[in-house]
């Protein structure tokens, strides 16, 4: 920022190169609140969500099973089964890291 609190050309550089990798994560949050609504949670409950479920296919299945009048046990299932998954790829991606070793 300026002293009269104007970006400078390199923020507003910036700002314009990010612009595209912003729009996938808005739309994203978007529809997950839309979806989220629908299920009958509350902002609070969606928020957590979001900030806990660190996969966004988890994160709709879980909403969609609430949505269709099942448990939170279902959801919560059915969004760690989605996660198991990511167990497999990372072994396998883990080779292509130097000292990286199973654990």
């Amino acid at each position: 920022m300026t002293s009269d609190g104007r970006p400078t050309p390199r923020v507003r550089d910036g700002v314009r190169a990010a612009l595209p990798l912003v729009l996938g994560p808005i739309l994203f949050g978007l529809s997950y609140g839309v979806l989220a609504e629908e299920a009958g949670m509350s902002a609070v409950a969606a928020v957590v969500m979001s900030a806990t479920t660190f996969a966004g296919s988890a994160q709709f299945a879980a909403a969609s099973v609430l949505e269709d009048g099942g448990t939170v046990l279902a959801a919560v299932v059915s969004a760690v089964l989605l996660n198991v998954r990511y167990i497999g790829q990372s072994i396998a991606a883990a080779s292509i890291f130097p000292g990286s070793r199973p654990r």
